[in-house]
């Protein structure tokens, strides 16, 4: 009965706003300090609230849920916005995109590139837990307001309904504040509205990631029991997502009934020492990503590898080296710095990042395709099609992973060119995001050809064979330099070099070795990815000066 009646829910919604209105009453008597932490938890609380009654909770009448979250004791988000917002999320089946989740925390590389270098700076360091929750407030709040101050003048349709009542409501909570509390304003968002809304987003910090496929983007977070309760369970992230539908309280039941199998087949990220561990291994120092061959079972395979190069760099002295992988911050964020050691494409290393990033080493990879320190292309089309020669892709639909990639586009341009091809020569150009996303397609019908590294390819078709049984390779690309690990100028290079050879030795790292097809990192010229720049002007000649066409 107790359970059926969602009397859980009803306990929080009164300790909620009942504690609010003693704390705000007796500021006066309380160090600013312990009114921040009483405060901020308040605010997020009521956030977890306003999610949990988003979802039709507690159960009554329609209107019920909506009243127990519309209270703005935050001031700056309307409740009817951040319903439809948390809806579209919910119903998107592309979580993260920029351009299709509008709870996404990445931003689009056309977006990061026109920002000014402060403004990236900032950007960045939302993506650290003390970043997100001493930053991120303020551009939360400056982006939403900014955005919804152009929807009121641009009068989309119910905005200026939805802010006059919205103003109408925040007039009530700040009579309380100032009238009868008499907090002074600055107090009230200094001591409740900053702090709560930071503690919010340290809980989004962890409940995505980027991954090539959308359904491993959800993460689950194993917290104790004062982080569950202040964010009402919603750290079993996947759970939600699968189950919508379930009050808050049922969550950690149904986690505990899958979280065998999550873990067993490595589909989503389970942090399980809680969210101060994500605080000690995000909060401020420079990052390691290996994010260019990762996802699926190669997770693990890159977690220990990582593990181990670690355990070399702190032999070594360096202090400050980040005991996991960062898989949240968007690459062009990663390649920012600060980066202690990463893996890019080497386009954009030599077109644009050499500047502020060096070459560690270049991976040996043993996989199909790959020769020493050089790997190439596949251009695949559907075992099935009548395609036998690269001319004959002449006015058919292609796929690219991304318009600077050396080996989704240069490679695939600069064999076609070598073939005859030139502009106009595909009917339609379309970029999918990965190379992954790209052979997909093709398998699918919904692409007739695609240039896939020679090393991804061999990680799908084990992933899964499906792949290899309905693709086949119509042609393979010139050699060109493998993908090259590096750092921030300011670090050692050769320090991190001699410390991944190291792990590489390591009878540790032998199933993550295997598991990556990874045999050696060598020392290499940087000058060798200007190759790179060659095979991006051969591309254009195929693609149109642009790059791709949409």
């Amino acid at each position: 009965m107790w359970a059926r009646l969602h009397g859980p829910t009803w306990v929080v919604a009164v300790l909620t706003y009942g504690g609010w209105l003693a704390a705000t009453y007796a500021h006066r008597w309380v160090p600013l300090p312990i009114l921040a932490a009483i405060g901020g938890f308040l605010i997020a609380w009521q956030g977890s609230l306003q999610h949990e009654t988003i979802h039709g909770h507690p159960a009554g009448p329609k209107w019920l849920p909506r009243a127990l979250g519309s209270p703005p004791l935050a001031l700056w988000l309307p409740y009817e916005l951040y319903r439809d917002s948390h809806r579209r999320h919910h119903a998107t089946a592309n979580l993260t995109h920029p351009e299709h989740d509008p709870e996404s925390s990445f931003v689009r590389r056309d977006d990061w590139q026109r920002m000014p270098p402060w403004l990236r700076t900032l950007v960045a360091m939302q993506a650290t837990a003390l970043g997100r929750m001493l930053v991120g407030p303020f551009l939360t709040i400056a982006r939403f307001l900014k955005h919804e101050c152009a929807a009121v003048v641009a009068r989309e349709p119910g905005r200026r309904r939805i802010w006059a009542l919205h103003l109408v409501a925040v007039s009530l909570v700040l009579a309380w504040v100032l009238a009868v509390s008499g907090m002074p304003l600055w107090k009230y968002l200094l001591a409740f509205v900053y702090p709560g809304t930071g503690l919010t987003l340290l809980r989004s910090l962890a409940e995505h990631r980027a991954d090539p496929i959308p359904a491993r983007r959800t993460t689950v977070v194993e917290a104790g029991w004062l982080f569950r309760l202040l964010y009402l369970n919603n750290n079993f992230h996947v759970t939600h997502h699968r189950a919508p539908h379930v009050p808050w309280f049922q969550l950690p039941a149904l986690w505990r009934g899958e979280r065998e199998r999550v873990l067993r087949d490595g589909s989503h990220v389970v942090y399980g020492e809680g969210y101060l561990s994500i605080v000690r291994a995000h909060a401020i120092q420079p990052i390691a990503n290996l994010g260019m061959y990762d996802g699926g079972d190669l997770t693990a395979a890159n977690d220990e590898l990582w593990t181990r190069i670690a355990e070399r760099l702190r032999a070594r002295g360096m202090i400050g080296v980040p005991s996991s992988l960062e898989r949240h911050r968007p690459l062009d964020a990663i390649w920012s710095g600060p980066l202690l050691f990463g893996q890019t494409c080497g386009h954009p290393f030599a077109s644009r990042l050499s500047e502020k990033m060096k070459v560690v080493g270049v991976p040996v990879y043993e996989q199909p395709g790959c020769e020493g320190i050089q790997h190439r292309s596949f251009i695949v089309v559907r075992a099935s099609s009548e395609l036998r020669r690269p001319l004959d892709l002449l006015g058919r639909r292609a796929i690219i992973n991304d318009p600077e990639s050396n080996t989704g586009r240069n490679l695939f341009g600069d064999a076609l060119v070598a073939a005859g091809a030139r502009y106009p020569f595909f009917a339609t150009v379309t970029i999918s995001g990965s190379h992954l996303a790209s052979l997909t397609a093709v398998a699918d019908g919904a692409a007739d050809a695609a240039a896939i590294d020679c090393v991804t390819y061999a990680h799908s078709l084990r992933a899964n064979p499906r792949l290899g049984n309905v693709t086949r390779i119509l042609l393979e690309t010139r050699l060109s330099p493998s993908l090259p690990f590096i750092t921030s100028r300011e670090n050692d290079a050769d320090a991190l070099l001699a410390a991944a050879r190291e792990a590489l030795a390591d009878p540790r790292t032998q199933a993550s070795r295997r598991a990556l097809g990874l045999v050696g990192i060598e020392a290499i010229d940087a000058r060798a990815y200007g190759l790179t720049r060659q095979l991006a002007v051969h591309a254009d000649m195929v693609f149109g000066p642009k790059g791709y066409d949409l």
